[in-house]
C-alpha cells in the first residue's frame, strides 16, 4: 500500500468516527433517552461473559424497555466500546449474517467483554 493511499485509509476512519460521535451525541437530545439504554444493553451482554452480537445487544434492549429506538445508536455505541476496550472482536467464532432486514444479511462480528478477553488470555 502507497503512503497516499494510507492516507486514504486514515482520513476515510477518521470521517467514520466523526460520524459516530455526532450520532451518539444526538441520540442524548432532548428526550432521548437512547444512549443510556443502548449503554445498559451492552453492559448487560458484557457482564453475562459470554460472547454477542449486535442482535443480542439489541435483544437485550428490547427485554428491558420495548419501546424503539434509533439503530445507529447501537452500531455508535459498539464502535466507542471497542475503540475504548470495553468489548472486542472474537475471532474464534464467524461472523454471522444479520437477520434485521435493514441490515441486508450484512455479517455481524461476535464480540466479548474486554474484560473476559483479558482473563482468557492471562
Amino acid at each position: 500500500m502507497t503512503e497516499e493511499e494510507r492516507e486514504a485509509v486514515r482520513a476515510g476512519l477518521a470521517a467514520r468516527m466523526a460520524g459516530v460521535e455526532t450520532s451518539w451525541a444526538a441520540a442524548t437530545v432532548g428526550h432521548r433517552d437512547d444512549r443510556a439504554r443502548v449503554d445498559e444493553g451492552l453492559a448487560d451482554c458484557c457482564r453475562s461473559g459470554k460472547p454477542f452480537t449486535a442482535l443480542d445487544v439489541d435483544a437485550a434492549i428490547l427485554a428491558r424497555d420495548p419501546r424503539p429506538y434509533a439503530g445507529l445508536v447501537l452500531a455508535s455505541a459498539m464502535a466507542l466500546w471497542s475503540r475504548r476496550g470495553d468489548i472486542v472482536p472474537d475471532y474464534s467464532r464467524p461472523p454471522i449474517p444479520s437477520t434485521r432486514r435493514s441490515r441486508h444479511a450484512s455479517r455481524l462480528t461476535w464480540w466479548v467483554s474486554g474484560a473476559v478477553a483479558e482473563q482468557e488470555a492471562a
